[in-house]
């Protein structure tokens, strides 16, 4: 019997989806970037690249959007989630990306199209600890008190999180190109709430 239960842990979703390198790289040379005011990572000037130069990858990407929501987290299909704005950031070494939520979205997520070993990891943290960080003591880290998770990217990888989650990427150790498209959503169509009676 399992005496502790994970409760009110946060959602993180994981899917791994073969991409056609013949169709994505020539695609990723007709985005345009600019290096952004912090220095430390490139961004593509378009935000919305899954309705442009991407836009053959974005019936796979609403899939799993759709499989996390309505599968995994619950949510009533008359609920639709819409991908509202979509971009490429591209690191280079010593790039990363600081600790960051993503406002005005319901669920965000990151698709990893061309990776290297050591091109940074992708971090998740609790915010606060397991006791609000009103107590601080000593722990063996473990599942229930971990205050980071992190996950080293491949190609392929697709992680979808609650908007609301904070993440942040370890610097690049490699001189290799890492490309990853990250989006947002929202929710499209009847928002009543689910008490509310119909008329």
């Amino acid at each position: 019997m399992n005496k502790c239960h994970p409760a009110f842990s946060t959602p993180i979703y994981r899917d791994l989806i073969k991409l056609d390198k013949s169709v994505l790289n020539p695609a990723l040379k007709k985005i345009d970037f600019k290096r952004i005011d912090t220095d430390d990572r490139f961004h593509s000037t378009d935000y919305k690249v899954l309705d442009n130069q991407l836009s053959f990858l974005k019936s796979i990407v609403q899939k799993s959007i759709e499989d996390y929501a309505y599968n995994y987290l619950g949510l009533a299909e008359r609920h639709r989630l819409k991908i509202t704005d979509s971009w490429v950031m591209k690191h280079y070494r010593d790039d990363k990306s600081d600790p960051h939520w993503h406002p005005n979205s319901i669920i965000s997520g990151v698709f990893y199209l061309q990776t290297d070993k050591d091109c940074g990891n992708l971090c998740f943290f609790r915010e606060k600890n397991l006791f609000n960080d009103i107590l601080d003591f000593e722990f063996e880290e473990k599942q229930a008190n971990q205050k980071e998770l992190q996950v080293e990217p491949t190609d392929g990888m697709l992680l979808l999180f609650p908007a609301k989650t904070m993440h942040g990427v370890n610097p690049s150790k490699t001189d290799t190109a890492r490309f990853c498209l990250a989006f947002n959503t929202w929710i499209e169509g009847d928002l009543d709430p689910p008490f509310r009676p119909k008329v």
